[in-house]
């Protein structure tokens, strides 16, 4: 194993570190999916990303999307803008709200665009969309989902605690569904999320809480399990960096800046994004505090760039 693939297992390795959810043995049966993902952005000669996110919670007061997948599809988004790579940012209208906002902090930017569909759109609404894009000048080369809900086997969207909340989520798995020609990356930490269907369903019942109800059934070209769903934006971000030196500092400078942070002190305050486990407005993320997920970003830099890292911002 060369010094690159093996930085790259560490990061992908302290990426999936558990947070209580029991995701060791399904983080073993994608191990190495980091690289591949990685991979295919580095080497694609003219790459377009959709990046598509936003887990509405509705028993919280007021219902908000939650504060895990929409910050780390942000700072994945402003790092590709940054690197010169077209992206645009997918949701449903009851997120867009929080999306929009968090790409304002972002102050300027080259090509990111951010696109809101109907939560009331069918699944052949979300078919004709994507129909069109790829006849338009959309025509993405990847297509990354972050903590996005994705069918089980029943065929509804279902949460952690099997609750559906289909009536709160547009099929957007069907962008992918629809044209195979996506090179096509999950990011999830429940086993509930689109691209988990990648994982054997015996896995997932084995292993997760109600995982015999909310296992996702749509699987994905490479998949990323995290301890968290914002940790595997940032993992495939230093992926990236550790394959392509000369884009170290723009990742690196983007993560310091801790851009993830401030979205999550803003939009908390404003009540544009909840913690998804504790149900209060403030900036923790499946109920942890910044501090740990602090230190996980700092292992992962550590092992990506270990004589460029600072503490200086985070």
């Amino acid at each position: 194993m060369d010094a690159t693939t093996e930085k790259i297992n560490q990061i992908e390795s302290v990426c999936a570190t558990d947070v209580g959810r029991n995701i060791n043995e399904l983080a073993k049966v994608v191990a190495g999916n980091l690289f591949l993902a990685a991979e295919s952005l580095i080497n694609h000669l003219n790459p377009k990303v959709a990046i598509v996110t936003g887990f509405y919670i509705p028993q919280s007061d007021p219902p908000a999307p939650e504060t895990d997948g929409i910050p780390g599809a942000v700072v994945l988004a402003k790092a590709l803008d940054q690197l010169g790579i077209p992206v645009n940012l997918i949701t449903d209208n009851r997120c867009s709200q929080a999306l929009n906002y968090a790409v304002s902090l972002l102050g300027k930017h080259r090509q990111i665009r951010v696109v809101a569909v109907s939560n009331t759109s069918s699944r052949t609404d979300i078919k004709k969309l994507s129909k069109q894009w790829h006849q338009e000048q959309h025509q993405f080369t990847h297509i990354v989902y972050i903590e996005r809900a994705g069918p089980s086997d029943s065929g509804s969207c279902l949460n952690m605690s099997g609750k559906n909340i289909d009536k709160w989520t547009a099929p957007l798995h069907e962008l992918m569904t629809t044209n195979p020609s996506f090179v096509s990356i999950g990011i999830g930490d429940g086993g509930n999320e689109i691209g988990m269907g990648k994982i054997p369903f015996k896995i997932i019942r084995d292993n997760i809480i109600n995982g015999s109800q909310v296992a996702g059934v749509i699987p994905c070209d490479f998949l990323i399990v995290a301890g968290v769903s914002n940790w595997g934006a940032n993992a495939l971000l230093l992926a990236m960096a550790v394959m392509k030196p000369n884009w170290q500092k723009t990742i690196l400078d983007i993560i310091e800046s801790d851009v993830e942070y401030e979205i999550l002190c803003q939009l908390t305050k404003k009540k544009l994004l909840v913690d998804g486990v504790t149900k209060r407005f403030e900036p923790t993320v499946d109920g942890f505090k910044s501090s740990y997920h602090h230190k996980i970003y700092h292992q992962m830099i550590q092992i990506a760039m270990p004589y460029k890292y600072s503490l200086t911002n985070i």
